[in-house]
């Protein structure tokens, strides 16, 4: 893999955002509103329809952007507020903790099964993967676009998950892959689902892309292969010794390097 999957590339968060004040401006605002109509931040639906949500959106959105980019930037802007109030918890996944996510067997999770993450139990996180390991195609006649990473969002008893793809220098615009809210308690069953469904000839996570085998890389048709994914990062991430803080890297390279604090998830023996 590239040696730029060593250090968490410049994430959404941060190329959302287009100045570190924005959310010095607009968080208050959100909250009091929030208050005072007295209406949950746990809903992305709700968080939309705020005024206060509607004004931080128009200052994201482009001149030329249509309800479309309006729309995404709402989805995206509910997790990076999530992710800012849970303390910007990013995870960078080495690509043997990748590997490991789809290759590995797993059992069924027990009934009584929870989501494991220790004392810690973050509200917010953002899993960035190995950059180009992973390709979504939304159907079967699209091009596929690379999946930078994956919000992973819990508030009260639901978990929230956005794919987040197109994201690098020069894009024109993020492409994402949301997921209707779940209990959170299903979590761990996601591990080991079927994704795909009987219909498909190909394994989840398998690419028909040229050169796919040469490269190992995964392709993600459905919602149920990233919830698969998210599950299974989980469970590693749930593991001894597997996360190991790191601090943000200099790099004359490309991809431009995140400035923030994060944590690496990999493999250990």
């Amino acid at each position: 893999m590239p040696i730029h999957d060593a250090y968490l590339r410049k994430t959404p968060f941060e190329r959302l955002l287009p100045d570190p004040e924005f959310f010095d401006r607009h968080l208050d605002a959100i909250l009091a509103e929030a208050a005072e109509r007295e209406l949950g931040l746990d809903d992305p639906g709700a968080f939309a329809m705020l005024e206060a949500t509607g004004a931080a959106v128009e200052e994201l959105r482009k001149p030329d952007g249509g309800a479309a980019a309006t729309h995404i930037h709402a989805i995206l802007l509910f997790h990076a507020f999530q992710l800012k109030r849970a303390g910007g918890l990013h995870r960078l996944v080495s690509a043997g903790a990748a590997r490991w996510a789809v290759e590995t067997s797993m059992e069924p999770a027990a009934e009584t099964s929870r989501p494991s993450w220790g004392a810690e139990a973050p509200g917010s996180v953002y899993w960035q993967l190995p950059q180009h390991l992973f390709w979504v195609r939304a159907d079967a006649d699209a091009a596929p676009t690379s999946l930078d990473g994956v919000f992973r969002t819990v508030t009260g008893d639901r978990v929230h998950v956005l794919g987040v793809m197109n994201v690098f220098d020069g894009a024109p615009g993020f492409e994402i892959l949301p997921v209707p809210p779940a209990p959170v308690a299903d979590l761990p069953t996601w591990a080991t689902i079927d994704a795909r469904g009987p219909d498909e000839d190909a394994r989840d996570f398998e690419s028909a892309m040229p050169g796919a085998e040469l490269e190992g890389l995964y392709e993600l048709r459905t919602v149920g292969e990233l919830l698969k994914l998210v599950s299974r990062l989980e469970r590693l991430a749930a593991a001894d010794r597997s996360l190991a803080p790191t601090e943000p890297a200099e790099s004359e390279g490309r991809p431009a390097p995140s400035a923030l604090a994060h944590e690496r998830l990999v493999l250990v023996s």
